[in-house]
């Protein structure tokens, strides 16, 4: 049996002649595949690693939307949906905050022109068009 130094001279010896390449053709396979083996490893874990954090960041995106769903973005308070101009608006009860969701100001801007209009050419939001009817003869 060997002694613990040899255990170790060898050990270190391996790197030495791999560089030097006094390997015979099995030992240069066998270390390529090896090399190979090891590649394909790392991978494998940093593929998980990173399914992993896409999958942990994902229920984190789903329980804070849950937990600010229907919230006032001010004061974080419970928000009421009513109807204005036959549009769902929601409002707080606690700010009187009032808040829109994507496309409802232009949707209302393209009904009514007086001082929604004037408040959106203020903000720069341009006109929407209202779709025009047309009657079949």
């Amino acid at each position: 049996m060997k002694s613990h130094k040899s255990v170790k001279a060898d050990i270190e010896v391996k790197p030495t002649i791999i560089k030097s390449g006094r390997l015979s053709k099995e030992e240069k396979y066998i270390v390529e595949q090896e090399e190979k083996l090891m590649k394909e490893h790392v991978m494998r874990v940093q593929k998980q690693k990173e399914e992993e954090t896409t999958r942990r960041l994902e229920e984190e995106k789903k329980k804070l939307k849950e937990l600010h769903y229907m919230r006032c973005p001010k004061c974080g308070m419970e928000l009421e949906e009513v109807i204005f101009m036959d549009m769902p608006v929601d409002i707080c009860n606690e700010c009187n905050g009032i808040w829109l969701d994507k496309g409802e100001i232009e949707a209302m801007l393209a009904k009514e022109s007086g001082f929604l209009g004037n408040l959106c050419a203020k903000i720069g939001l341009k006109k929407v068009k209202s779709p025009v009817k047309k009657s079949e003869s």
